[in-house]
């Protein structure tokens, strides 16, 4: 009987020791899980803040790009506006020349038939002075 009486002692000890060992268990496995909730709710917090951020972070871009755009766009309008003034000029210009153009040439025209009209008159004279010089007569008659 002392036997059984210490083999059931030592029965109810290991019993005892795997109740402690669950319970041990079965606490460590609560905080566990209560440790896993809180770093999956930390974790939700990140992954908020980091699509929050990550939003930010997509409008500062957009607007930086806009910017730019807006930037190279005025450039575009501006050296294209400079572009049409540019050429407005030369057109102002050329018609400018061509109306100087024209009025040398009638100017020119002008003076060149005032010279062949004189250049006439002298040729004639000198018909009428040779004539008179081949009757005999002198030049001072």
């Amino acid at each position: 009987r002392p036997q059984a009486s210490q083999a059931s002692a030592a029965e109810e000890q290991r019993i005892k020791e795997q109740q402690r060992m669950a319970a041990k268990y079965h606490k460590s496995s609560q905080e566990m899980e209560r440790s896993l909730g809180l770093v999956q709710s930390e974790a939700d917090q990140l992954r908020a803040s980091l699509e929050t951020l990550s939003a930010e972070l997509d409008q500062e871009r957009a607007g930086k790009v806009d910017s730019v755009q807006r930037a190279i766009e005025q450039a575009s309008k501006s050296s294209f506006d400079a572009q049409i003034q540019a050429q407005a000029r030369i057109t102002a210009l050329s018609a400018e020349v061509q109306t100087l153009r024209e009025k040398v040439i009638v100017e020119l025209n002008l003076r060149l038939k005032s010279k062949s009209e004189e250049c006439d008159e002298l040729s004639r004279r000198l018909v009428e002075l040779q004539g008179k010089n081949s009757k005999g007569c002198c030049s001072l008659c």
